[in-house]
């Protein structure tokens, strides 16, 4: 289980694995009585964590994710942007802090609602850690220790008995 606000909405989210697959409750959904578990396009799961670990001009969370194989998915929302602000835009939102007149819309971060399709694969990073078997699962962590700007991803491999960590430099 990861918890982290996935939506945007201001209430704590979870994303949960459940034999071999990925599901995300929706907070806000769940606290209303409405709470249903969406599936996400990912299989034989072994663990999740949440974080920022790319960027994106609308800041929400991201999902890391550890399959059998020992890949490292990390899958963000429907409205991913990579590209990196201009000078143009950096100024005009600066100015638009000093004067109070950001709006949630100028910042273009909406709650949006979980769907299957409302999750994307943005990146993959192959054989990073080997799932063992019984109590030598493997452990997947996020941590800010690399100074890249972003959280970095932290993979403790069970079978080699060895830890990886995956960073991005913006």
């Amino acid at each position: 289980i990861a918890v982290g606000n996935l939506d945007a909405d201001l209430t704590p989210d979870l994303a949960v694995v459940a034999n071999g697959d990925l599901f995300v409750l929706s907070g806000k959904a769940a606290v209303e009585g409405q709470g249903s578990l969406v599936s996400l396009p990912a299989h034989d799961v072994k663990a999740v964590t949440v974080g920022e670990f790319l960027f994106d001009r609308t800041p929400q969370l991201q999902l890391a994710v550890l399959n059998s194989t020992g890949d490292i998915s990390i899958f963000a929302h429907q409205n991913f942007d990579p590209r990196l602000f201009t000078p143009r835009e950096i100024a005009a939102v600066r100015n638009a802090s000093r004067t109070h007149h950001a709006t949630i819309a100028e910042t273009g971060v909406q709650p949006e609602s979980f769907s299957e399709s409302s999750w994307t694969e943005i990146e993959r990073n192959s054989g990073v850690a080997m799932s063992g078997k019984g109590s030598q699962a493997p452990v997947l962590l996020r941590s800010r220790f690399s100074g890249a700007g972003g959280d970095d991803i932290i993979a403790f491999d069970s079978v080699r008995k060895a830890q990886t960590v995956i960073s991005h430099s913006e």
